[in-house]
């Protein structure tokens, strides 16, 4: 049976239409029927609602008539045909003018929607918020408005890293900031490499970048205590930052928190996939990198590195992956969307447009921020990613992140 039946009136002859996906235009279906039987008028079936013949009107399976003019004419007279026309006429410039009207009323809307946030971006870049002192809640409004999803690379448990009592390094640190001892850990780092692997990127201390999203209510200022870059990016090593470092003297939740908004916000500035690393120089440390792209989500991974031993193995291996044109300073600077050891792309920031209602949000919206998501970090919730990833257990479910 065909999908649409129209029967042609006053004669009851009935004509079949196939419907294509989504509907037939009505448009198309009475030019055919017009061309066939003379002008006329199609209806849904026993209505006196003429259908405007356009290609926004999309009929659906069922049954119409069609009501041919000419025989309306015979029982109407020409002045009831001409009244008809007239309305027909009105009718189609009116909707021409309402789509006008509606085409400039919603320009307008719009730039003055840009305006008002731009003047919301303007005002709340005036206060800043350090990656150090971001609290939970910050960072879970950072991951939703990047749309990211967060999950530990294995089973191993953040305290084992954070709590641990034995130190396998000789590296000790003295009384004075981290930063003042850039010479003894970087040393120690180095010591860690071979001269060839040290090379392979230029090396800079206390990097700073500031962040500013729609939908977070504060600009976030980050500093890598040690940035590798692609030296040819001499002159703006943000743009060309490979691995970040942060020094810490004891890791805690605090200095994961730092560390992931760090990853953040060094990934939107540099051109490739960005790892960050935090240390403590003693007892290992951890690694934030994005690992690819499920279900609209960008999944980032934090990997426990137990351990001094494992984390200088991580920090071999990744900068022995490297690829050449990054390591070569006479090469040509390209794009590059994923490196190895660990396979990692790069992140980006998110349509604004996905994030415009947030911009009337307070400051730190929280679950307001975006359009309704799956539920966050939902208990035991386990994720099966692409590439290299195991089976992941969400961050979440390590005791350490609630704190």
């Amino acid at each position: 049976m065909p999908d649409i039946l129209v029967t042609v009136q006053p004669s009851g002859l009935q004509k079949p239409f196939d419907v294509p996906e989504g509907g037939a235009p009505c448009d198309v279906v009475a030019a055919l029927l017009k061309e066939e039987f003379g002008p006329g008028s199609l209806h849904h079936a026993g209505s006196n609602t003429a259908l405007l013949p356009l290609a926004s009107v999309l009929l659906q399976a069922g049954s119409y008539d069609y009501r041919r003019f000419a025989e309306a004419s015979k029982s109407a007279g020409p002045t009831e045909l001409d009244v008809k026309s007239i309305i027909e006429a009105t009718a189609k410039a009116t909707l021409a003018a309402l789509r006008e009207e509606s085409s400039e009323i919603a320009k307008q809307h719009s730039d003055a929607i840009q305006q008002l946030s731009d003047d919301v971006m303007s005002i709340n870049s005036s206060r800043t918020i350090e990656a150090s002192k971001m609290k939970r809640e910050q960072v879970d409004v950072l991951r939703r408005v990047l749309r990211v999803y967060t999950c530990s690379y294995d089973d191993t448990d953040a305290a084992d890293v954070m709590h641990r009592h034995s130190v396998d390094a000789e590296f000790e640190w003295d009384e004075s900031y981290e930063s003042s001892q850039r010479d003894l850990y970087v040393s120690a780092i180095k010591e860690s490499l071979t001269p060839r692997l040290c090379n392979k990127l230029a090396w800079k201390d206390q990097i700073k970048v500031k962040m500013l999203l729609r939908g977070v209510g504060h600009t976030i200022a980050s500093k890598n205590d040690e940035l590798l870059f692609d030296g040819k990016w001499i002159n703006d090593a943000q743009a060309g930052s490979a691995i970040g470092i942060e020094l810490k003297k004891r890791l805690t939740d605090a200095s994961r928190r730092q560390a992931e908004t760090e990853f953040y916000a060094f990934s939107i500035t540099s051109h490739l996939p960005f790892l960050q690393l935090v240390t403590d120089m003693q007892r290992g440390g951890f690694a934030y990198y994005k690992s690819g792209d499920m279900n609209g989500q960008q999944v980032v991974v934090e990997r426990v590195l137990k351990g001094m031993d494992t984390f200088y193995e991580f920090l071999r291996e990744a900068l022995s992956a490297l690829p050449t044109h990054l390591t070569n300073a006479h090469a040509e600077i390209a794009p590059v969307e994923k490196l190895e050891n660990p396979g990692r792309y790069k992140l980006y920031e998110p349509a604004l447009l996905q994030a415009a209602a947030s911009v009337f949000d307070e400051p730190d919206c929280g679950d307001d921020c975006l359009d309704d998501l799956n539920p966050w970090f939902s208990s035991k919730q386990q994720l099966v990613a692409t590439g290299d990833l195991p089976d992941a257990i969400a961050v979440s479910d390590q005791s350490a992140v609630n704190v």
